[in-house]
Parts: structure tokens; sequence; C-alpha cells
């Protein structure tokens, strides 16, 4: 992202110049009512040569408080100036700043001043940028990257700690069909819902992702796999109990799970992720609506029963 999109968010551009005369109380009023918490100083010729901040004018306040009467812009303005241009990345600006440890920056383009921008802006910009590039925007849970990571962070506290972690990847039966019968809106409906289900039915500190166009994942930390088996079976029991409407008619729901628990018999993260999608499989193969779990180190592998018999004609019956 770069500097002149966040420009072009911001409500005004205002800047408020000041003379290197101009007296303390007069840039204590304008830095009151300015929306940049800056002002900029310029010379008779409109060149900018200085810039004064709330912390320049606290400053003063705390170091020269008994001369404040008779103080101008020029006795505490801050004359060594770093600008930076509209086509300059967020991020590149915002390190620059924090290197320097300053707090506002002018935006200048062919030698015209645009804005002056202030650190927390770029902090907050650079904040939401962080939190969208692992956020899937449909449903709000995280996605695929920060899913990657978050397994990637779990296991490796299990090969130093041996911290014990189950995994679960579900995904919605007949999700395409429920596109083709209801529409895509119904099936975006179906997605928000879904998600919204397993948020409420698991702890605060596990992890969910939307993984893929009707696949999520959820790792499980400090959880074996039978009480992994128990979660999934609440989420199973959640999930058939959605009900939404639509001009179609009542649209039903339920899902297939392949479930595991970590073991130093992977050789690492993605063999836990396939076999637990492995077991995804397994479970649509028997008929869905049902979770698979196994742990690789047993060849004991447990299947949950369906709540019905044909999946498929109780969706869309």
């Amino acid at each position: 992202m770069l500097i002149h999109e966040l420009i072009c968010q911001k409500i005004s551009t205002e800047i408020d110049y000041v003379a290197p005369e101009a007296t303390f109380l007069e840039l204590a009023s304008l830095l009151s009512k300015t929306k940049v918490e800056c002002l900029v100083v310029t010379d008779e010729q409109g060149a900018m040569i200085g810039l004064i901040t709330e912390r320049d004018v606290v400053t003063a306040v705390g170091s020269v408080y008994q001369e404040i009467p008779d103080l101008i812009a020029r006795d505490i303005m801050s004359t060594k100036i770093v600008s930076c241009k509209s086509t300059d990345s967020i991020s590149s600006v915002l390190n620059e700043m924090q290197s320097l440890n300053i707090r506002h920056m002018p935006v200048v383009d062919n030698g015209k001043i645009i804005t002056v921008i202030g650190i927390a802006d770029l902090q907050m910009i650079c904040q939401k940028l962080d939190k969208l590039a692992i956020t899937d925007s449909l449903t709000g849970l995280f996605n695929r990257r920060a899913y990657e990571n978050a397994m990637l962070a779990e296991y490796s506290r299990f090969k130093r700690h041996k911290f014990n972690f189950s995994i679960a990847i579900l995904d919605i039966d007949f999700f395409k069909k429920i596109n083709d019968t209801h529409g895509h809106s119904a099936g975006d409906m179906v997605l928000v819902e879904f998600a919204k289900t397993l948020r409420t039915n698991v702890r605060a500190y596990d992890f969910l992702a939307r993984i893929g166009g009707e696949e999520f994942a959820l790792i499980l930390p400090n959880t074996e796999l039978s009480d992994a088996i128990r979660v999934c079976e609440k989420l199973s029991n959640a999930i058939r109990a959605i009900e939404l409407f639509n001009d179609s008619g009542m649209i039903k729901v339920t899902a297939s799970f392949g479930v595991t628990a970590v073991s130093s018999a992977f050789s690492d993260v993605d063999e836990m992720i396939k076999f637990s999608d492995d077991l995804l499989y397994e479970a649509k193969e028997q008929g869905r609506d049902r979770i698979v779990a196994k742990s690789v180190a047993s060849d004991n592998t447990k299947i949950s029963s369906p709540a019905v018999d044909d999946v498929e004609d109780y969706l869309f019956s």
C-alpha cells in the first residue's frame, strides 16, 4: 500500500502553515484545532523550514515554561526535516519514522507539500493490513496462510516441549449442490453461519480457519484425540441444528470431519495435515455427516454414526 492511498482515505489533508515569528500561544491554539497534530513552518518564499508538533510544545512547556510568553515558532521548531513521496510504500515510511524516532513526516511531491502524515495513522493502517492478510473476508475466520503458520507453531511446540495437540479438517457436505439448488448467495449465507456455529462451540484459544471453499480447519491445543473427538461431536450436532431460509426454502447443513492427534510418528507438519485430510476423504467415502478419527500410531479407526442413513436425501428432500 502506498502513501497516496492513505491520503485518499483521510477526511482532510489541509495543512496549517505558520511563520517563524508565530507566538507560542498562536502555535498552541492552532495545534489544538489541527487534525494532523503538526504545523509546517515556512519562510517568506513559502519554503518549508521546520515542523512543530505537540511534542515540541510539551517539551517547551516542561523546559522553559518561564519564558513561554517570549517564545516564537523559530525557537521550538524541528529543523531536521525528513519527508517522503506519495509513491513511497507505507511500510517503508513507517520503518524510517521508527528508526529516526519521529512522529510526523511531510509528504512532498514535485517540491510541493501535499500533507503531513502521523506515525499513528501508518501504524493503524499496517495493523489493518496485517489482519487482512490472515483473515478470510467472508467468514472472519483465519485463512489458510494463518492456519499454516499456526500449525507450524503448534508442531514446533510439540517437538520442543512435547505439548500435545489435535487437529480436525472438516468439510460442508454437498456444498456445491447447496449452491446449485439455493443459489450462490445462499451458499455464502451457509458459510457465514457455519463459521459462526464453529466459533460459538470451541474454546477461546482453539484455532479456527477457512482453508478452502467449503473446507475448514480446527487446531485444538493441549488436547488428546479422545477429547478432540468429543469436541467434533459437539460441533457436528451444532451444525446439524443449523436451519437457514431463502426464497427456495429451508437450507439444512451437515459436515464431515477428519481428526487426528500429533505424534512423533509424523515426519513433519505437512504429513500430519495430509493424514487428517485423508481421514476427511474417508468420512466422505463412508457417506458424509460423520467423524473419522485415527492416531497415526494406531490401527484403530473411530467412525461416528451419522444422524440419518441418506445424508443427501436429508439435506435436499
